[in-house]
């Protein structure tokens, strides 16, 4: 296979992977809402809505943080993600359990939303970028990468795997795919500066991730449980 080849495949693959994870983390994050709020129809609407506009958001950041940033910025957003996803379900569960005002309760947890959603939307202009004359491809497959998600979430995570450790193990899957790219990646596009940088932040990461995950879980069920309760739902 030709290193053209090659770097196309492994650029399609992670278009692939990061799109499902972006749409599992919002499909996630929107199931999470509607168990600790109730008004199913009402925050799926809202989730569904608010994480295209946050998407659109991060896309119209995308211009001024490439200028900075460069391709650097792509690890940097997928190492963001990975981070926010983990602790969402601790941080949703901590905020249901305050007692403030209901709105003020849902307007933080869309605000984790918003955070994946912006970062999720300046996914795909960086991996356009990078796919040069291969654009429309790019943007085939991250859709087909949304379809994805939302089929494994629906056949898959839902009915076998909780809601707060689905974060956690598509946290996971985002960082071995970032690891996979960022090898692959790093000599021809990455400043030498960032690559010491991006590898202690992805190290960081893993360590944050193996060593916290039954922690944060058993918190975020805790927080979760008292909440259920009280609503009389199912984790």
């Amino acid at each position: 296979m030709s290193n053209k080849k090659i770097f196309n495949f492994v650029l399609f693959f992670s278009t692939l992977i990061f799109s499902s994870c972006s749409i599992l983390y919002s499909l996630s994050v929107s199931y999470f809402l509607t168990l600790l709020y109730g008004n199913t129809v009402t925050i799926y609407s809202l989730t569904v809505g608010s994480y295209m506009m946050f998407l659109g958001l991060g896309a119209l950041m995308f211009e001024r943080l490439n200028k900075k940033f460069g391709m650097d910025m792509l690890l940097i957003t997928e190492t963001a993600l990975i981070l926010i996803a983990f602790f969402a379900p601790l941080l949703i569960s901590y905020i249901a359990s305050m007692e403030i005002e209901y709105t003020l309760k849902l307007y933080l947890g869309f605000g984790i939303l918003s955070l994946i959603g912006v970062f999720s939307g300046m996914e795909l202009p960086l991996l356009m970028k990078l796919g040069g004359k291969n654009m429309s491809k790019i943007i085939g497959i991250d859709y087909l990468g949304g379809l994805a998600g939302s089929l494994l979430y629906v056949f898959f995570f839902l009915p076998h795997i909780n809601s707060v450790r689905t974060f956690h193990i598509v946290a996971f899957i985002n960082l071995v795919t970032t690891v996979f790219f960022y090898l692959y990646y790093k000599k021809a596009y990455l400043r030498k500066k960032a690559n010491i940088v991006l590898t202690v932040s992805m190290i960081a990461t893993g360590i944050i991730l193996f060593s916290f995950s039954n922690k944060v879980i058993k918190i975020s069920e805790r927080y979760f449980l008292e909440k259920r309760l009280q609503l009389k739902v199912y984790l």
